[in-house]
């Protein structure tokens, strides 16, 4: 009986185990979470999930779909384990792999699929309600999937943040439709566009606050709040916010004037591409605003704002507006085109 037992035992040793699929989860989430998405390790804890997902682990099989979504390991599609996931009977996996599959038949050009797997009958549980309705309000705002239907939804993003959504990219797009001109060349929703916004820009978006403050401006609000939100985004190095802050610093809108700082922020901006900014720093240059005229580089500034694709800059360029400082002859204009371009590390054609 004893050698019987000691025949079954090793038996049972020799069994493969069952994966841990809890163990491998973890494990790969944390390299994903520190970035590590090559090597012994990662292959390792890709196996895991592998084994994990095809011996029936809902977690794991989201997380495989993910790893293929994403180019990390090879395989058969993501769709095919989004799927399993959904139909695997775990409530918050099948959930996961819910929004999971539609953000992947959104990426893949199939939007109406997508708003299909979104509109779902049944509340996903926890905070997963709050992002399939987000997802879901993006599509019928813009009608991705279908018919558009803004007022619709703009319900289900308000529902999305009732229920506690928090991030700003679905936030933003929402503020950014109700800032655009409508077909009466009005902006669509004013009000709607500032809450929006201003949950992003909460949320530390430096682009939403810049929208923000520009429909305060666009619609006759407060100059100094509009300052405030243009000059932290600026002061985030966001180039848009910089020409405003530029603008604003340049005419006194919502602070006291400062040509002198105008010209330091046009000059942050256009070291960054922007053939815009190069145009108003050239012009300052050109009209000695802001300090003393350097009529070789503004010309110089404002031909590269032009080629950039800047038609005012052009403009410039042909109707000298008066009191411009008379163009330098000689190379002076080309001299000082390459030392810019030198300094700033830019070619011609990065900026646009």
């Amino acid at each position: 009986m004893f050698k019987i037992l000691i025949a079954v035992a090793a038996m049972l040793a020799a069994q493969p185990s069952e994966p841990d699929a809890a163990g491998a989860t973890e494990r790969m989430n944390a390299l994903l979470g520190a970035g590590t998405t090559q090597g012994p390790e990662f292959e390792e804890a890709a196996a895991e999930i592998l084994a994990a997902a095809q011996a029936g682990d809902p977690d794991a099989m989201n997380l495989q779909g993910v790893l293929l979504r994403y180019g990390l390991v090879d395989g058969q599609s993501a769709a095919v384990w989004f799927e399993r996931a959904m139909a695997a009977g775990d409530t918050r996996a099948a959930g996961e792999a819910r929004l999971n599959l539609a953000g992947e038949r959104y990426e893949t050009g199939d939007p109406e699929a997508a708003r299909a797997i979104l509109e779902t009958a049944d509340r996903l549980p926890g905070g997963l309600e709050a992002d399939r309705l987000a997802l879901l309000g993006q599509d019928f705002l813009f009608g991705f999937g279908g018919p558009a239907d803004p007022d619709f939804g703009q319900s289900l993003i308000n529902d999305a943040l009732i229920r506690g959504y928090e991030k700003p990219a679905i936030l933003e797009a929402a503020g950014r439709y109700w800032s655009e001109a409508g077909d009466d060349g009005a902006l669509r929703n004013s009000q709607r566009a500032l809450r929006m916004l201003g949950e992003a820009a909460r949320f530390g978006s430096p682009s939403a606050a810049w929208r923000y403050a520009m429909v305060v401006l666009d619609t006759g609000g407060d100059p100094g709040e509009a300052w405030r939100y243009v000059a932290w985004a600026s002061d985030q190095g966001l180039p848009s916010a910089m020409i405003s802050r530029a603008v604003m610093l340049a005419i006194g809108q919502g602070v006291e004037p400062d040509p002198a700082e105008a010209r330091a922020w046009y000059a942050r901006a256009a070291g960054q591409g922007s053939a815009h900014a190069a145009r108003g720093l050239g012009s300052m240059l050109v009209m000695a605003e802001g300090g003393p005229a350097e009529p070789a580089k503004g010309y110089a500034l404002l031909e590269l704002a032009a080629a950039g694709g800047d038609s005012y800059a052009a403009q410039l360029l042909t109707q000298t507006p008066d009191g411009a400082a008379p163009r330098p002859g000689g190379s002076a204009v080309t001299d000082a085109k390459t030392a810019w371009l030198t300094e700033t590390g830019l070619s011609e054609l990065d900026l646009e």
